[in-house]
């Protein structure tokens, strides 16, 4: 399959996912990330907020709060098409743009941007993955662009089980995972 017929697949399994089954599985997934060493090491920790069937945030952007974690959250900047990470204080800080996608409320300037390389945890999305950490995502490169220089260690997917795939057809400018957690296990990508 091509990544258009990967992505059509998985959107439609992540979609039809019944509401109890979601609590559930995304319960499971939120409690193993809790659990990780990184995450309790972290100081500043990147969200984001789900769409689509993505598996749930509002509860780990919350707990991260009350943990003490400096929460920043992606915007996309229509000026230069990049990803940018911009600390909330709380959940309502978000807005519902255009696109029915919960963001940090636009800033005049950058200067209410957080670089990457001051952010310890990068909890990203995406659509399908292998266990090599390769990642199929929306097909925007948003994160691909945002994430290029950062230690893959510090990148953590948060996926469903059935979302992981024999092969993720990968490109060379693709940010590849250091952690995939789903609601059935931890998967190490360094170490495999």
């Amino acid at each position: 399959m091509d990544k258009a017929d990967i992505r059509r697949c998985m959107l439609e399994k992540r979609c039809s996912i019944s509401d109890e089954k979601s609590i559930e599985k995304n319960l499971a997934i939120q409690q193993k990330l809790l659990l990780t060493p990184r995450y309790k090491e972290a100081n500043v920790i990147a969200l984001y907020s789900s769409f689509r069937g993505e598996v749930k945030t509002e509860r780990l952007i919350e707990r991260a709060l009350f943990d003490g974690k400096k929460v920043v959250m992606p915007k996309v900047s229509m000026e230069d098409y990049r990803m940018h990470f911009i600390a909330i204080s709380a959940k309502d800080d978000l807005v519902t743009n255009s696109y029915g996608l919960k963001e940090p409320e636009q800033k005049q300037t950058n200067s209410g941007y957080f670089a990457e390389e001051n952010i310890d945890l990068f909890v990203v999305p995406g659509v399908a993955f292998d266990l090599s950490g390769n990642r199929l995502g929306m097909g925007k490169g948003y994160y691909d662009r945002a994430l290029q220089s950062v230690s893959r260690d510090s990148v953590v997917a948060l996926a469903y089980e059935f979302q992981l795939i024999d092969s993720v057809p990968a490109e060379n400018h693709d940010v590849v995972m250091g952690t995939i957690i789903t609601e059935e296990r931890i998967i190490d990508t360094l170490n495999i």
